[in-house]
């Protein structure tokens, strides 16, 4: 059974880690980079990603990956991961927003709004049902033919970086707040195939943690 912090815990989680995010999120180096080259930024012309944090991710997309007029719209519920993401991002001046958001899989966007939608390291936090909440809303954000791209926690397997991962997921269980609330997701199975094709999945890992990366792309009606 699946325990989560609720959003008040995980907003005060993340309140206080600040800009500590970015060492204990080194690990997410390699899953950023499988992420970048398996999805196609050259037709972008608005991206939202959930959970940006301190807007480590936005920043290399913006600087070097999305095009020039490329928007980008960052929804956190922490509030001090915006103003932080907001410092980061202060030189790309008005194409960036960041926004506050429910912590509940709801995206506050426009129907069929978007390019690209991405959330890194963020549904490893959500329930179940906020999940299905978040593609559902994904599914209605999208243009048709937009990507998700989603990086997280890869579940534990028989290997070094598979009991890592095993471990970590019995302190979750026990101690959700030990690990920020975050335990693998097996994505992919939730997808609706008849809504989403899967375009990519890999898993890769780094500093002993294993990541699992998938973009997938809103079917044409």
């Amino acid at each position: 059974m699946d325990t989560v912090l609720s959003v008040e815990a995980a907003r005060a989680h993340y309140d206080a880690l600040g800009q500590g995010q970015d060492r204990e999120m080194r690990y997410a180096e390699a899953a950023f980079s499988r992420l970048i080259g398996a999805t196609g930024m050259s037709e972008v012309g608005s991206a939202v990603e959930l959970g940006p944090g301190t807007g480590m991710l936005a920043a290399r997309l913006l600087r070097d990956h999305l095009g020039p007029d490329t928007t980008w719209l960052g929804l956190d519920i922490s509030q001090k991961m915006r103003e932080l993401a907001a410092e980061r991002l202060r030189a790309f001046g008005e194409r960036v927003r960041l926004e506050d958001c429910e912590g509940d899989g709801r995206l506050p966007v426009p129907d069929s709004s978007t390019d690209l939608l991405i959330a890194t390291y963020v549904l490893d936090l959500l329930s179940p049902s906020a999940i299905a909440r978040f593609l559902a809303d994904a599914a209605r954000v999208l243009k048709p033919g937009g990507q998700l791209a989603v990086a997280g926690l890869a579940p534990g397997t028989f290997s070094h970086a598979g009991l890592t991962m095993t471990i970590w997921t019995m302190v979750q269980r026990l101690a959700p707040r030990m690990v920020g609330g975050c335990r693998p997701v097996r994505l992919e199975q939730r997808l609706d195939p008849q809504v989403w094709q899967v375009t990519h999945r890999s898993r890769v890992t780094a500093g002993g943690i294993p990541s699992s990366v998938l973009v997938a792309s809103l079917r044409d009606g």
